[in-house]
């Protein structure tokens, strides 16, 4: 009984903690997300979009700043979910993907941040105002940038690394690599868009996500390939430690 009691316990500390954890990601730091959908910005977003839109915007931002990066050369690098899609699923998006992150490094930040504004009917690029202070696990502007769909409200997320003092590159969602695994970039393309991965590809992704990231039938909760199996155990894992990042870093 007692461990009845524990995992009934553990499932409404999770719940809880979700509930919070969604609604300050809401409603904190300079870029708002709906709070039932936190990739969906909170101006524009759209519910219940079937995935050949979400994909289509998507291929769409990825195009548009590709052609922004090609204009300043600027540099955009595949990383996070793209970079597992590029590896495992043909340089393309995993099946469940529904944003895309990409970093910038420093020596290029530069060049994007006088585009800050920048928009049209059917996009909107902004930059975080705080995007130069570089507290690290800023856990509401960890996000330096941000192009977003003005039609349903998709993004991409953009993060500016620094190198540090140590001879690392540094972002402040506290992701740090060396800067041998990151440069020199390698040109490549995703989605059938030029763009650049990391020098180490397989390194990035095992410091980023564990050696599960190399695996290609197993990852981000789900079986690879499909949207239905969901591992429950790794989801209440996953949910844990959040929640102990979370109280660490109010520490």
């Amino acid at each position: 009984m007692n461990l009845t009691y524990t995992i009934v316990f553990s499932l409404i500390v999770i719940l809880v903690y979700n509930y919070i954890h969604k609604s300050r990601i809401a409603n904190a730091g300079y870029f708002k997300t709906l709070f039932f959908n936190n990739h969906l910005d909170q101006t524009y977003g759209k519910l219940n979009m079937p995935d050949s839109e979400i994909k289509s915007e998507l291929r769409f931002l990825l195009q548009t700043f590709v052609t922004f990066c090609q204009s300043t050369g600027a540099k955009p690098v595949l990383m996070y979910g793209g970079l597992l899609g590029w590896k495992h699923n043909h340089k393309c998006f995993l099946p469940w993907d529904d944003d895309l992150d990409v970093i910038i490094l420093e020596d290029d930040a530069q060049r994007l941040i006088t585009l800050d504004g920048l928009q049209t009917d059917r996009w909107l690029f902004r930059v975080n105002p705080r995007y130069n202070n570089r507290i690290v696990n800023d856990p509401f502007n960890k996000i330096d940038a941000r192009m977003i769909s003005k039609r349903n409200g998709v993004f991409i997320d953009i993060t500016f690394f620094w190198k540090t003092a140590n001879h690392t590159l540094l972002a402040k969602d506290g992701n740090e690599y060396k800067v041998s695994d990151i440069r020199p970039l390698r040109p490549d393309t995703f989605e059938g868009f030029s763009v650049f991965v990391p020098n180490n590809v397989n390194e990035v992704l095992v410091q980023r996500y564990g050696p599960n990231a190399l695996r290609p039938y197993e990852w981000h909760l789900q079986h690879f390939g499909t949207y239905s199996r969901i591992n429950f155990v790794n989801y209440l894992k996953n949910r844990l430690r959040h929640l102990l990042n979370y109280v660490n870093n109010k520490k």
